[in-house]
């Protein structure tokens, strides 16, 4: 399983499955232009936070198709990160300090990160890609990357076998 993501790297995980995330902001200056791994990890160390529109496809094995989605990402190093999916259905999560909380709604759930090794997989990736730190990324994850000069993708694939069975 590829977890892969726009701007967070981890944007499927949020979902629990295998996904895929571009960037359809306009294309960056050239002297911020994200076209290498390097490029993108300098270009977090110097953002404060972000904000990104995400296109997302689900391969889950039992579906023919994948399951689409399109929304929205904020990131603020104080007030952590949310996601907010506008379609198909409006849903939004919230990752900031030590939970993960998750509207749809009509209900809202908050979850410790402890309570789940999937959960502080996300939290640590979110963590470590948004302080630029690629060595520990590297740590849990092989890294691929994409760019076609406008957007780019960043393909997380768990190393620990426990997390790689969720896929």
């Amino acid at each position: 399983m590829a977890w892969v993501a726009l701007g967070t790297a981890v944007c499927a995980l949020l979902s629990g499955g295998g996904g895929q995330a571009r960037a359809d902001a306009p294309p960056p200056a050239a002297s911020t232009a994200v076209t290498s791994l390097d490029a993108l990890f300098a270009l977090l160390a110097r953002s404060p936070g972000l904000f990104a529109r995400f296109h997302e496809e689900k391969q889950i094995a039992l579906l023919v198709l994948p399951i689409k989605s399109d929304g929205t990402l904020h990131f603020d190093r104080r007030h952590g990160l949310a996601k907010h999916t506008l379609s198909p259905r409006k849903q939004s999560v919230l990752l900031s300090g030590s939970a993960l909380t998750m509207w749809d709604g009509s209900r809202t759930e908050t979850v410790p990160l402890q309570s789940s090794a999937p959960l502080r997989a996300l939290a640590e990736a979110f963590s470590l890609m948004l302080a630029a730190d690629r060595a520990g990324l590297e740590k849990s994850f092989s890294l691929g990357f994409r760019s076609d000069g406008h957007a780019w993708q960043l393909a997380l694939v768990p190393t620990d076998p426990e997390l790689k069975k969720l896929g």
